[in-house]
């Protein structure tokens, strides 16, 4: 993927109509962001926007912490939609649900090892 960045200075909020349209910007402060722009090498006109608040990171570095990110989004997305997580215990207990949560992921675990296996 190309990658192309940019330095912002961004408000947290937008302004509303009204008296706080005058008063808000000046009472919230602004933000310093890098904005990385990665484009699809495979298709030209599929890209995703990254914003990124530490300055000090560069953007390969921002690419490569989204990459990790996104990992930890398809497990959890895998174990609540695969696994049942959230659907199949209805408990209240905090050690129950605990556990539970532990067995699921125990299960995506043995999942992951089954698939590594087969298509060795």
């Amino acid at each position: 993927m190309q990658e192309a960045s940019r330095s912002f200075k961004i408000s947290p909020v937008r302004p509303c109509k009204g008296w706080r349209s005058e008063i808000l910007p000046k009472m919230v402060p602004q933000i310093d962001a890098r904005i990385v722009c990665v484009r699809n090498r495979y298709n030209r006109k599929d890209w995703i926007a990254l914003i990124c608040t530490d300055m000090t990171i560069d953007e390969n570095e921002i690419i490569r912490i989204y990459g990790k990110r996104w990992d930890i989004e398809v497990f959890f997305k895998t174990c609540k939609s695969f696994l049942k997580l959230g659907t199949e215990y209805h408990g209240l207990s905090y050690d129950a649900l605990t556990a539970h949560t532990a067995f699921v992921f125990l299960r995506y675990m043995f999942m992951s090892v089954e698939k590594l296996s087969t298509s060795q």
